[in-house]
């Protein structure tokens, strides 16, 4: 049986497609697919869509060249909405973002919490057989922890990463943001103020976000537990930074202890 002769589309002949990154789970668009459309994805392994603007079909990067290789298509249980996984080439999004889901609604402010790419940017993002960690650059991005201010990596490098290396990128990167704000102090930093108030008012801090931490813990709330923590750990850098202590050797300690227990580590102080 066809997957268009299960799918109930709506009365303009019309089912809703999500589109996630194969690779990373992004969620990367919303569209709409009409029975060709869908026959033409399965058939030519490119999602295809409907655009309802132009009242016709469309087949993603056949103009911009940022094409989408399907990798698996599911489909929810009322039969009434597609999703498609894929392998995304360059940018999903027209405004030259990754995702067209790139800003965040949160505590009553809009954060753009992706980068915006070179409109060339044509290189196939968490492809296994293509994981580039070279060639960096020194572009702007957004720091979250930060408060949005500017902080300098390359977003195409940060995307082309996977795994251990793109979580100890975004730790080394934000470490490193921390030090410039020490250095210049920039006005309505509150990065730079928490250096301007000192070592106290950074304890003093550090011990209330660890409070909070133990709280949400205590609550079993886990996205509270994750936003509490991110702060904890945020303000531990800070703490690191101001007493001029890197971050790698952070890193060497821990690696230092990798192959022994708690016990004897706690013995060999």
């Amino acid at each position: 049986m066809e997957l268009s002769q299960i799918i109930k589309f709506d009365k303009d002949g019309l089912v809703p497609v999500i589109t996630q990154d194969f690779y990373n789970k992004d969620v990367l668009m919303f569209a709409y697919a009409n029975k060709e459309a869908l026959q033409k994805t399965i058939q030519t392994g490119y999602a295809h869509y409907f655009s309802r603007s132009r009242k016709k079909l469309w087949k993603k990067g056949e103009e911009s060249g940022n094409v989408q290789k399907i990798k698996q298509i599911l489909f929810d249980c009322d039969e009434d909405c597609i999703l498609y996984k894929v392998e995304q080439v360059g940018c999903a999004c027209h405004t030259f973002h990754r995702s067209c889901f790139y800003r965040e609604y949160f505590r009553n402010q809009i954060i753009e919490i992706q980068p915006q790419l070179d409109k060339n940017f044509k290189e196939t993002i968490y492809n296994v057989e293509n994981v580039i960690v070279s060639d960096r650059k020194e572009l702007p991005t957004k720091c979250h922890s930060e408060q949005s201010e500017e902080s300098q990596v390359d977003p195409s490098l940060e995307l082309r990463m996977t795994g251990d290396t793109l979580r100890m990128t975004i730790l080394d990167e934000l470490y490193k943001t921390i030090l410039q704000r020490k250095k210049d102090m920039p006005q309505n930093s509150y990065t730079a103020k928490l250096f301007s108030d000192g070592l106290e008012k950074i304890a003093k801090k550090l011990n209330e976000e660890t409070l909070e931490f133990l709280f949400a813990l205590k609550e079993n709330d886990t996205s509270h537990i994750i936003y509490e923590a991110s702060d904890c750990l945020y303000h531990l850098l800070v703490a690191l930074a101001y007493k001029e202590i890197p971050f790698d050797a952070i890193l060497e300690e821990l690696k230092r202890r990798r192959n022994f227990s708690g016990e004897f580590e706690k013995k060999t102080r």
